[in-house]
């Protein structure tokens, strides 16, 4: 597991529910093998606070049902983002090579 610090990156994963979520423990256990120091931690966030949690947030994986909603909050999707079953990620930017994890 990555040791966090001042320089860990926190990426967020927000749903609703979100304890069901498995994506936390792949990616960390990716950030880790892939000597990234980052971190993805989950968020319940209602479909309410959406909008107020995604201004607060840069570079976050919003998992479905809200994902679809939270789109219209984006700045820019990638191709990959814009999918509707695809995780939508402000500045993780590839989710499928795990050796190319880049952050803005």
């Amino acid at each position: 597991m990555t040791c966090i610090d001042g320089g860990t990156r926190n990426v967020a994963i927000l749903g609703d529910p979100i304890a069901q979520a498995k994506s936390p423990q792949l990616f960390n256990a990716l950030f880790t093998r892939h000597g990234v120091n980052a971190v993805l931690v989950p968020f319940q966030v209602p479909s309410a606070n959406l909008a107020l949690v995604l201004e607060g947030l840069r570079g976050v994986v919003v998992a479905v049902p809200p994902k679809l909603r939270a789109t219209v909050h984006a700045t820019r999707l990638s191709v990959c983002a814009a999918k509707p079953m695809v995780v939508v990620s402000g500045g993780l930017r590839n989710q499928t090579n795990a050796s190319k994890f880049h952050f803005q």
